[in-house]
């Protein structure tokens, strides 16, 4: 079973814009969203937003008495993995951040569709702009761009809460979240040592653990981490970040698979949804071809049961030059 792609023809003006009947010129991938809600579908081009992330952190973050009793109009997170590694429990610790990491996971599940409207009219009451939001140019966009009526229709096609409870199960089980905790003592216990030269090398490695947890880019394989602490002569702070670091492999074995296919091979161009089932669709103008990590998310989502397609755009007008 392979995934399916579909021509369409719009007309063209100049070299980037393109436009579906009377709406208005825009880039291909918007154009072709035009085209998809002209035919029934909802949606939204995947490089301005990510309701997915906007639901989440709806949920974990804004789903509380302490959120609407908040006077501040930025929503001090810029995502929601963010949250989790901000945590007074997590890993920075951040004193701004007073949420704790259970918390985050016990506001979600009180969460259903109703909480959507009353929590985006205090994001756009409070003028609120955030990534979270979603990205305009690399800037963060303003909440008035949201409208509730989409992210409820979303938030049921993808699922329901059980479809944004796996994404939690999955990427902060309480697993993930002790192990976090745990790598935030050792940054904390390192950084009393600061002032002895002979152990200053324990920031440096207690640092390590954030790659190997997600909260940071990964810089080395795990197991040169063990290795490396293991060859320092032991103290009780070592001992606590060896054993850190041999439980936090453990866990990425048994639960990076699983990260790794909910993360997906890439972002397609467009997320759509439409009688109960959210989709991704791949627009390609004249002269594109499909990349091969593309491929392999289209043949992830067929094989998923997900539809995702191709769409192909063909030029049915050239504007003539004046």
């Amino acid at each position: 079973m392979t995934f399916e792609t579909e021509s369409i023809e719009l007309q063209r003006h100049g070299r980037k814009l393109w436009q579906y009947k009377d709406s208005n010129p825009t880039r291909v991938e918007l154009a072709v969203l035009d085209y998809l809600k002209d035919h029934g579908w909802r949606g939204y081009f995947t490089e301005h937003f990510d309701y997915d992330q906007t639901l989440l952190c709806m949920m974990c973050w804004c789903n509380s008495e302490r959120y609407f009793a908040e006077k501040r109009k930025s929503l001090a997170i810029k995502s929601l993995h963010s949250a989790f590694h901000y945590a007074p429990d997590g890993f920075w610790r951040f004193d701004c951040h007073k949420v704790s990491q259970q918390e985050l996971i016990e506001n979600a599940k009180g969460f259903d569709a109703s909480k959507i409207a009353p929590i985006l009219e205090a994001w756009q009451h409070r003028g609120v702009k955030s990534d979270i939001v979603g990205r305009a140019y690399l800037k963060p966009r303003h909440a008035s761009e949201l409208n509730a009526d989409y992210l409820v229709s979303f938030y049921l096609a993808r699922g329901d809460q059980p479809c944004f409870t796996n994404y939690l199960q999955t990427f902060f089980p309480e697993v993930k979240r002790s192990l976090l905790t745990r790598a935030g003592n050792c940054m904390n216990a390192a950084a009393e040592c600061r002032d002895d030269p002979s152990l200053r090398h324990l920031i440096g490695l207690a640092m390590k653990s954030s790659s190997h947890l997600g909260v940071t880019r990964k810089a080395e394989p795990i197991d040169a981490w063990i290795d490396e602490i293991a060859s320092v002569p032991q103290d009780p702070v070592l001992a606590d970040l060896l054993s850190l670091a041999k439980d936090t492999k453990c866990f990425n074995e048994t639960n990076g698979p699983l990260e790794a296919e909910l993360r997906g091979y890439a972002k397609l161009d467009l997320t759509v949804w439409r009688d109960g089932r959210v989709v991704s669709v791949e627009v390609k103008a004249p002269g594109d071809r499909l990349q091969p990590h593309q491929k392999k998310q289209l043949d992830a989502d067929i094989h998923a049961g997900i539809g995702s397609w191709v769409i192909e755009v063909n030029e049915s007008w050239k504007q003539n030059p004046a």
